[in-house]
This record gives C-alpha cells, structure tokens and sequence, in this order.
C-alpha cells in the first residue's frame, strides 16, 4: 500500500462531504511496528464521533489476529476512501465498494492448503450516514439493515441532533 499524496489532503475531502455541525473525524496514525528483524509502518485509521471512537482500523477487525507485516498489503483504507470520493451521489446507497471487503488467502493454515480470512470493513456506511448530500428519509429507510449497535445509528442520531439545535425553536 503506497499513499501517493498526504492523508491530510484525502481527509479534508472527506470531512467536507459530513453534515456541517457533526462532530465527526477521520484519522490516520501511523504505528511502526518492529521486530529484531524489520520494521513495518502500519497505518491505524480512525473514525471518532466527538470524543468516541467509533470505528477502528484494525482494532475492530479480526485483521489484529494477522501478523502487522501483511495489514498493508491487504486492505487501503485510503483507496476505499477515494472510492468513495469518486463515487457519484445517487449510486452511494446501491454501490458496492469492492475495497470493503477483505479477503486473505496463505498456505499452510487448513488442510487444504489454504487460510481463508474474510471480513468487510464496514467503513463506508459510517461514511454515508454522516454524507450531508442524502437526505434523512432516505437514509433512516436505508439504515433499518444494520444492527441497532452498528456505527451507522449513532452517526445518524448525532445527525439529527445537529438538525434539532440548526433549526429555530428545536
């Protein structure tokens, strides 16, 4: 995974997309992570809603259980952002984004040779969710397929508590 222009930049473009008055950040960190023999830098990425962390890449996956050395070259969480960025307004509630899903295939973990870890990255619904350019109808008919606990709940409850305080006499 090679970022070829800073976070801040990627970061700025993102955060413009959120409803204005949501207190809602995307981060990235990067850990080196080291051993007598090498050392890789590992990107930690963030999403905090106010002071809470809401999503966390890869504290919230069962990626931590891999070896640090391999998180880069199987999931780019700023790819998936740029994705993102680019995808056009009225396809973001039916697209799918491929870079959500990951999948890690390495000899010698089954018997038949192969180790299959496969999770999504449930990043981009966050995203939708804080996305000031859908409206509220159409995404509280679009959040009932997620669990009441999923990240997406607490963006848009924050969501409507910005648009109470906005609005006069709320």
């Amino acid at each position: 995974m090679s970022q070829s222009r800073p976070f801040s930049k990627l970061k700025k473009q993102v955060e413009a997309l959120f409803v204005p008055g949501l207190d809602l950040r995307v981060d990235c960190f990067v850990h080196a992570h080291r051993t007598q023999r090498s050392e890789v830098r590992v990107p930690r990425y963030t999403l905090k809603l106010g002071e809470e962390t809401i999503w966390h890449f890869p504290g919230d996956l069962p990626l931590k259980r891999e070896t640090p050395h391999v998180w880069p070259y199987m999931v780019d969480i700023s790819g998936l952002l740029r994705a993102y960025l680019d995808t056009p307004v009225d396809a973001l509630l039916s697209h799918r984004f491929e870079q959500e899903q990951v999948d890690l295939f390495h000899q010698g973990c089954r018997e038949d040779g192969q180790h299959i870890l496969s999770f999504g990255l449930e990043l981009t619904p966050v995203l939708i969710a804080a996305d000031r350019r859908l409206g509220r109808a159409k995404l509280a008919v679009w959040a009932a397929q997620f669990q009441k606990d999923h990240a997406v709940h607490q963006v848009l409850k924050a969501r409507a508590k910005v648009a109470q305080e906005v609005r006069p006499g709320g």
